[in-house]
């Protein structure tokens, strides 16, 4: 017999671990900053964000998500997008501190407006180290945003920001009422030297 006759390989093992999530309440600060819109109407950073989404929603048809999406790179387009996804940047440099100190950059950032009855399916947002959702309009029925593998579902507020491992998995069933948030995805900035 030869020694590989014994050595079995597996493609994937389950793992017990703790992993950095966060949540934080954002809205008091979002609505502390204002924004002149292209229709001349000053608001405050959580109006636009809301009005942002609606007037891009369509854009991508397709993804993990049913329901209603704006394009991928929105924080590169709008200075709300920025803010939120900076946001979610400096507090996911807040958690990663005790493992390592390195900056994150914002890959992707969208919009999506849940309707009665959209969803999500189950999946994840490997291979970005971290993954964010922040929350404009909740319908009044809980609609959480569930970690199947984590055991985890948590009821989002209104200005909620979510933060977690890009690789958890995570979907929201069925949606009664209308919800409105801003996801995106998270990677390590190379190119800032610390």
């Amino acid at each position: 017999m030869k020694l590989s006759d014994f050595i079995t390989t597996k493609d994937f093992i389950e793992c017990v671990e703790s992993y950095p999530f966060a949540i934080r309440n954002l809205l008091t600060e979002a609505k502390q900053y204002h924004i002149t819109r292209h229709s001349g109407q000053r608001v405050n950073y959580q109006i636009d964000l809301e009005l942002t989404t609606m007037e891009n929603v369509g854009t991508i048809h397709t993804s993990n998500v049913n329901a209603p999406m704006t394009d991928w790179k929105m924080h590169e387009k709008h200075e709300t997008f920025k803010w939120i996804s900076d946001r979610a940047c400096e507090i996911a440099k807040g958690l990663s501190q005790k493992m390592a100190r390195v900056e994150f950059r914002t890959l992707d950032c969208w919009g999506v407006y849940y309707r009665h009855n959209d969803w999500t399916k189950r999946h994840s947002h490997w291979p970005c180290i971290f993954a964010f959702a922040y929350y404009l309009k909740v319908p009044e029925k809980p609609a959480p945003i569930i970690f199947p593998t984590a055991n985890y579902e948590y009821n989002p507020k209104v200005g909620d920001l979510v933060l977690f491992p890009g690789q958890i998995q995570h979907e929201v069933k069925p949606v009664e009422g209308e919800r409105i948030m801003i996801s995106g995805n998270l990677v390590v900035d190379y190119d800032t030297r610390l």
